[in-house]
Parts: structure tokens; sequence; C-alpha cells
């Protein structure tokens, strides 16, 4: 679980790379996450023991990065089911996110009201 003061909370996997993997890790990620995130880095708390953090690196798409792009959700929808990128099909990589949160019992309105609209346009 992330927490800030200037942020909500969210749910997420942390991966540790050995030092020899990490430039390319991390080289990897920044060309797949190059267009619209924005690169920090964390502290997040360890799962088998919250009360011990861990430096974590987090890819975030928001306002700041010049490609962002809010759509309104039809075009969202539109975008998701059409739009395949250097890493695959973005509808393998939202329906994997969906699937993901409901195996962790976590809920995203946002998500939910796509996966809707995504599932109507499909019939």
């Amino acid at each position: 679980m992330l927490e800030g003061p200037d942020s909500a909370s969210t749910a997420g996997v942390c991966y540790r790379v050995s030092e020899q993997d990490a430039a390319k890790v991390l080289e990897g990620l920044d060309f797949r996450e190059k267009g619209g995130y924005t690169r920090a880095v964390i502290q997040v708390a360890r799962p088998d023991d919250p009360t011990v953090t861990v430096r974590a690196l987090l890819y975030t798409a928001n306002p700041a990065n010049p490609n962002f792009y809010e759509a309104p959700l039809e075009e969202a929808a539109r975008i998701i089911t059409s739009a395949v990128g250097p890493s695959g099909p973005n509808l393998e990589y939202f329906d994997r996110l969906a699937e993901w949160l409901t195996s962790v019992g976590e809920e995203d309105a946002h998500i939910d009201a796509i996966s809707a609209l995504i599932r109507r346009s499909s019939r």
C-alpha cells in the first residue's frame, strides 16, 4: 500500500531486482512506460512487515507528463480496445489489470466503468 500526504493510496506488486540486472530491467521499463508516465522513487511497506519500508521505483500516469491524456470514458474504452504497442495489445494489459485488482480485493470505479463499456461494445 502506498500512501502520502498529497496522494491517494494504491495496491501493487513490488519486485526486487539484482544490481547486475537493474540497468537492463530499467531500460525495458523506461521503453515500455515512455509515453505518459512519470518515474519516481518512493518508499513502500513490505507486505511481510508493514513497519519496514523499502525504496521502489514507481511509474505513474499524471497530468504533469506532457504525453498524459485524460479521455472521456467512452473514448478511453475505444482506445483501449484498439490500441496495440510494442508491448502488445492494450486490451490485454487492461484486462490483466482489472483481473488483478479483483483478485486482491481492490475496487477501482474508473476501471470498472471502462470495463463495463468494453463489455457492452463487444456484444
